[in-house]
């Protein structure tokens, strides 16, 4: 029995690769031969090792979504949510409540993660009823020894790690995290093993009584933040406290709670925040590069000016600018202006899944237009 469902599979997944890459021709298969044999074997390696140097584990897995009015987009969204459940029962990646747990933008994190760590999947099976898109996909994952290396590829870039001392250092925290996440960085705290990020913020305050008057209690607040490049050590972005750093309230508790004018939120969080997020803003134009993308699969320029050029600029985190667009011979092209790490945006487009992904180095990524096939 379990021969027979393995040749079953087999035989399923050659005619899939052949329709798909149009080998039916070239693929000579006779059952009993010698060449048949090779052919089995060479095939179960790569449902093995499906579009990656790294063994993989396959799983089954469900996922679903409502039907709105594009509803290409609910069937992504059901098969993005079928490759995170993959990930969960394969025991890698980031599970759904860690994800928000630590505060993480959800939809973001899941599509780089599964572009990660899902090496290939298909489609198995697809129901849409009671409004809902309900799809079964079979997923194959990267295997826990190689979770990490696939991790750091995609997150540490724009991974940092937080660490606040002293008083009222967890109000700057607080404030620094959601707008760092808002701009795309994954902010984590020194508990998180899951990879090593590329920076370290370190913040660290202090509150002198300076004096009392009348029942009103004044402060001298210091604070440093240090945000640095964890490998090397080398400090990107300094911010101190502003000039006028003396906080008043009935006690130390009252003084870093207040709202008023004179309340360590106003005098010193928000000041140290907005100083500190335009020179991280500085730093990440210093970080922008263009990536040359190229799409091939386009009936004409009019499918790929309104389905992938309007995509990348709404839809896309980090794009900055599209330029030299163009249509050669079935093939879109566009240059982007991108702050983040290249695989970062092919994971953003192998999302859509009317996209496959083929290429990707630090300035070009190369995906074919499947739907147009």
């Amino acid at each position: 029995m379990l021969l027979q469902k393995v040749k079953k599979h087999v035989i399923a997944r050659l005619l899939h690769l052949a329709r798909n890459y149009h080998m039916m021709n070239s693929l000579r298969v006779h059952h009993g031969s010698y060449h048949m044999k090779w052919t089995i074997f060479i095939i179960l390696l790569c449902l093995a090792f499906p579009l990656s140097g790294h063994a993989s584990t396959l799983v089954e897995a469900n996922g679903m979504a409502p039907i709105e009015a594009d509803i290409s987009l609910s069937r992504d969204i059901a098969i993005l949510r079928a490759k995170q459940a993959a990930i969960e029962q394969a025991g890698v990646g980031l599970t759904c409540d860690t994800i928000t747990n630590m505060g993480l933008l959800l939809d973001n994190v899941i599509k780089v993660q599964t572009f990660a760590l899902v090496k290939n999947y298909e489609v198995i099976s697809e129901v849409h009823e009671d409004n809902y898109i309900k799809v079964k996909i079979r997923a194959w994952v990267v295997e826990k020894k190689n979770e990490t290396k696939e991790m750091e590829n995609v997150f540490s870039h724009c991974s940092v790690l937080i660490g606040a001392n002293g008083y009222g250092s967890d109000m700057i925290q607080k404030e620094l995290v959601k707008q760092m996440t808002a701009k795309g960085y994954f902010v984590l705290d020194s508990t998180f093993k899951g990879w090593n990020p590329e920076y370290r913020l370190t913040i660290d305050t202090s509150m002198d009584l300076s004096e009392k008057n009348n029942g009103i209690e004044s402060y001298f607040v210091e604070c440093s933040l240090k945000f640095m490049q964890r490998q090397t050590g080398k400090i990107l972005i300094a911010e101190n406290e502003p000039e006028n750093n003396r906080i008043f309230g009935f006690n130390r508790t009252k003084a870093l709670k207040s709202r008023g004018p004179n309340g360590f939120p106003r005098k010193i969080v928000q000041p140290v925040s907005i100083g500190f997020m335009k020179k991280l803003d500085e730093m990440a134009k210093v970080k922008e590069h263009n990536v040359e993308i190229a799409v091939s699969g386009f009936s004409d320029y009019q499918t790929f000016r309104q389905d992938f050029v309007q995509m990348v600029q709404n839809y896309c985190l980090g794009v900055k600018a599209v330029s030299n667009e163009r249509y050669e011979g079935g093939i879109g092209l566009i240059s982007v202006r991108y702050s983040e790490k290249t695989d970062y945006l092919a994971a953003m487009i192998g999302f859509r899944s009317q996209y496959r992904v083929e290429q990707v180095t630090d300035n070009k990524i190369k995906a074919v237009y499947m739907a147009g096939k």
